[in-house]
């Protein structure tokens, strides 16, 4: 049975993932990392190169956010054979390993 846990909670985080506040809340954040360690570039135990690459990597995360087209996780969502099964698993008795009468 935790498989069966373990695909519902696959489907929920698709399901959350499709929300449309999400994204924009998600292009947030990492202006605010980035804001958060700009206060460090002053202090001289801070190594300016691996603060330089920690900046970089939130620009590059945050380019690769804002390029992406449609909702989050929507590949996941577009899966036939996901979403049979998330169809199965919704159902009562969906996810036992026979099929009851109906």
């Amino acid at each position: 049975m935790q498989h069966h846990v373990a695909l519902a909670t696959i489907f929920d985080m698709l399901e959350v993932a499709g929300r449309a506040d999400l994204k924009s809340d998600l292009l947030q954040e990492p202006e605010r990392q980035k804001q958060s360690l700009l206060a460090y570039r002053s202090n001289p135990a801070v190594a300016a190169d691996t603060l330089d690459a920690g900046l970089a990597e939130l620009d590059k995360a945050s380019s690769a956010l804002v390029t992406s087209q449609g909702k989050t996780g929507q590949n996941g969502r577009e899966n036939e054979w996901r979403m049979s099964i998330r169809g199965r698993t919704i159902i009562p008795g969906g996810a036992c390993e026979f099929d009851l009468p109906s």
